[in-house]
């Protein structure tokens, strides 16, 4: 296993300058981006065209009132109640590459459980988007390549959609 610090801080600079980088999540081996920025957006998702849902990363409730309009305040307990490895539609997103977005300015957001993405996002400040990896694209696109600090109990994130009334 790498070193946790020295990984949060390669990956850091990777993200910085716009490329790619593979994280460990709890919903397994992840590419990953910075979701605000376009061109990273743009990367990531030309690796896989038909890959999965792309997820948005963000460390915590907070994050998730800077860059979602106006949520229902309920959504927390809902989100309190997932399964780790989980991520809820959110529409009214808000500073986030358009590319990511519906029509209705939706997309899944995940808010991580893990102490090594708690820290690298909170140390990015910003949200982070990720698509699953197969082990044939790991060093392909990727700028850095982190050692397995968190333990993927999910092949892929599990999509929920908040429904307000049964809260």
């Amino acid at each position: 296993m790498g070193d946790f610090n020295s990984d949060i801080d390669n990956t850091l600079i990777c993200l910085h300058g716009g490329r790619l980088a593979v994280i460990p999540t709890e919903a397994g081996l992840m590419l990953s981006a910075d979701a605000t920025n376009d061109l990273a957006v743009m990367a990531l998702l030309s690796v896989y065209a038909n890959a999965q849902q792309p997820v948005i990363l963000i460390a915590d409730q907070r994050d998730l009132l800077q860059f979602v309009s106006a949520p229902d305040l309920a959504v927390f307990d809902f989100i309190e109640e997932l399964s780790p490895a989980s991520a809820t539609w959110f529409s009214g997103i808000l500073g986030i590459s358009e590319q990511l977005l519906d029509a209705n300015r939706a997309a899944p957001i995940a808010l991580v459980n893990d102490n090594f993405n708690n820290t690298l996002i909170k140390r990015f400040r910003k949200p982070l988007v990720v698509i699953p990896l197969d082990n044939a694209a790991l060093n392909a696109k990727a700028g850095v390549v982190c050692s397995t600090h968190t333990s993927a109990i999910a092949n892929g994130f599990s999509l929920y959609n908040f429904a307000p009334s049964s809260y």
